[in-house]
């Protein structure tokens, strides 16, 4: 199988997307999910670049999350997306929120899609609907059923998404939202036995990226838990991106130290 003939693919399954998927998923919304904390009358994010921010969560904090998502059925990344929910709806004050969520893309229904090497990842929008000042677990749950889902269904180029919700004047790149969240989880690979690993091995690497969200974090999951947020500094200011990296690991915690309940 080659990448080319993927391509292809993918460009043909474009043309008939999940319309109905989508459509419940998107036609009540009405404006984007704003940029959190952004500056005031800032609107443009064609700014002089980006910068970088980064914490890490404290090893026996990360431990203890692995064990709740663990005894609840769930996985860190739906935690993870939960809690960024939360964040947005705490600080914009709204009930409904929508960001970006990068999804892999090795699980469309394409034929040895396992054995292509390339790059298959697409951001989508992840709808969020949290009430209350905290999340359940039977909540995080029906999360991650929809995280799943996203991972396979067929969807058209993002601007052609807008169509489905009530949306009257789209702007910019990602009219959905305005921040995305990126989970890369390399704890499968750590876990390996030494002899099963890959002969050559990627010990460090370091990338630059712009995007055309005002804001990326990337939840990196090994030994430790670790979130760089990478941000337009047209929209945000360095304080700003820090007090929302601050409240990232609070949040977290108290999600695991709430004694939710099924």
């Amino acid at each position: 199988t080659r990448f080319g003939d993927y391509v292809r693919w993918f460009l043909g399954s474009r043309s008939q997307p999940d319309d109905e998927f989508w459509r419940r998923e998107l036609s009540d919304i009405v404006s984007k999910t704003d940029a959190p904390l952004r500056r005031r009358g800032s609107g443009d994010t064609s700014g002089p670049g980006t910068a970088e921010l980064s914490i890490s969560v404290p090893f026996a904090n990360h431990e203890l999350l692995k064990q709740w998502a663990s005894s609840h059925g769930l996985t860190v990344h739906t935690v993870i997306q939960g809690a960024w929910g939360l964040i947005l709806s705490r600080v914009l004050r709204r009930d409904d929120v929508v960001s970006g969520i990068t999804v892999s893309g090795r699980m469309r229904p394409f034929a040895r899609i396992d054995s292509l090497i390339g790059l298959l990842i697409d951001t989508l929008p992840l709808r969020m609907r949290i009430a209350g000042a905290y999340v359940t677990a039977d909540w995080l749950r029906e999360l991650q059923h929809r995280i799943q889902g996203l991972q396979t269904v067929k969807s058209p180029p993002y601007v052609e998404l807008v169509r489905h919700t009530r949306i009257r004047e789209p702007f910019g790149m990602f009219p959905l939202f305005e921040s995305t969240v990126v989970y890369e989880d390399y704890e499968a690979l750590i876990s390996l036995p030494l002899q099963q690993r890959a002969a050559l091995e990627v010990e460090r690497f370091e990338f630059t990226e712009k995007t055309g969200t005002p804001l990326i974090l990337y939840v990196k999951s090994a030994d430790a838990l670790t979130i760089r947020a990478v941000y337009d500094r047209n929209v945000y200011s360095d304080a700003s991106v820090r007090a929302l990296l601050d409240a990232f690991p609070n949040v977290l915690l108290d999600i695991t130290r709430s004694g939710l309940t099924d």
